[in-house]
């Protein structure tokens, strides 16, 4: 039990870090230079996905034994050689893909957004390096500093220069340096000699690049596509009522930062007998994400008065797709294991590019047509990693 507070507390400061960075930036900076930091919100988040990536996602296949220093030179190492390619691939994007999903962006806002990408890496490295340890303690230690360190510095910057562009960045590139220097300075001995297959991790982490680009399309592209093919009013209302369902991401990032970690260790085995025995609480998790949707639903439409999503489709649809997020993040951690990256990526690509299709090449004109798209789409994902969980015996 004190392990999951524990981990709920990482689990809601990761969540409410951005938000509350946002509303601040939100505060402080007039809105022309608010919009283009959140459309660059997004291109950082998205640029995160693969500049060093695969060393970032490595660090949950480190054997624990190895010292924290080294882990955390390995890393970095790992990352900054990983960088140049992350950047030739990002470039590549944004010249073909810059028209459909940031428009608005220009090249220098972009190279802000590199820089951002890979600070913002360090940081998500650290994170994995202390979760494969089960260091929860250092968990909560590192999410506060990271995310009070910006607000402090937002607080303070922006009575000199509140409406630069470069404030941002230079708040995470900061954060991000002291977390690594003050987390380098944790002696911590190392408890044995095993290490890990290096050509299997190359190999697993060339596979996990176009895994986790389609994964964020996934996750992300609704909103990017209302912010701009929707009215100003809808794209803000929309904005904000998926800040609201985002906070029921901290349910499957608790249970993922404690069991994971037991996955990768062989201490779970997901079989079917055992699913069965986790119904009740599949079923009781289910009717809290409803219950939540009917409390927003309330919230929009008869505390803030809110008009332009008023159908409640939308609302339990949007809680559903936290579900069954929350259920695809346990059974891919299985694959993961078994280094299985290359049916993770075939799978989250087809299924993207599937998503993106239909949004793009239909037009989708409704936010319930456009939320309803990105519930198929996860639900197809489901039933696919199942299938590989669960390999059909031949006869």
């Amino acid at each position: 039990m004190i392990a999951f507070f524990k981990s709920f507390i990482v689990s809601g400061a990761n969540i409410a870090g951005p938000v509350l960075l946002l509303i601040v930036f939100q505060k402080i900076t007039n809105p022309e230079i608010f919009i283009n930091n959140y459309r660059n919100y997004y291109n950082v988040t998205f640029l995160s996905t693969f500049i060093t990536l695969q060393a970032q996602a490595t660090m949950l296949r480190r054997n624990f034994g190895n010292s924290l220093q080294n882990d955390l030179i390995y890393f970095v190492k790992r990352s900054f050689h990983n960088l140049f390619y992350g950047v030739i691939i990002g470039v590549i994007l944004f010249l073909i893909l810059n028209d459909i999903l940031f428009p608005t962006t220009k090249a220098i806002d972009f190279i802000y957004c590199l820089i951002s990408a890979y600070f913002f890496q360090i940081f998500q490295g650290i994170i994995n390096i202390l979760n494969r340890r089960r260091s929860l303690n250092y968990q909560i230690f590192s999410i506060l500093l990271f995310y009070l360190v910006q607000l402090i510095l937002i607080l303070i910057l922006a009575q000199v220069t509140p409406n630069s562009n470069t404030l941002r960045i230079f708040v995470i590139v900061f954060a991000s340096t002291l977390l690594l220097l003050l987390i380098y300075q944790i002696r911590q001995a190392r408890t044995t000699t095993y290490q890990e297959n290096e050509d299997a991790l190359k190999l697993y982490e060339r596979w996990l690049v176009p895994h986790v680009v389609s994964a964020y399309l996934l996750a992300n592209y609704e909103r990017i596509y209302i912010i701009n093919h929707f009215e100003y009013q809808l794209s803000y209302e929309f904005i904000l009522l998926s800040q609201f369902i985002m906070l029921l991401s901290v349910v499957p990032m608790t249970i993922n930062r404690i069991i994971v970690p037991k996955i990768f260790d062989g201490e779970i085995h997901l079989g079917k007998d055992k699913i069965k025995k986790v119904g009740y609480l599949l079923a009781a998790f289910f009717l809290l994400f409803m219950t939540y949707a009917a409390v927003i639903s309330f919230i929009f439409t008869e505390v803030l008065y809110y008009q332009s999503i008023t159908d409640w489709r939308i609302f339990f649809i949007m809680s559903l797709l936290q579900y069954l997020n929350m259920i695809y993040l346990i059974l891919i951690t299985f694959l993961h294991h078994k280094y299985d990256t290359f049916s993770i990526s075939i799978i989250t690509v087809s299924i993207s590019v599937f998503y993106l299709a239909c949004l793009n090449i239909f037009a989708i004109e409704s936010i319930l047509g456009v939320v309803t798209i990105a519930l198929a789409a996860k639900f197809i994902q489901i039933v696919a990693v199942s299938c590989k969980v669960w390999p059909k015996k031949h006869a």
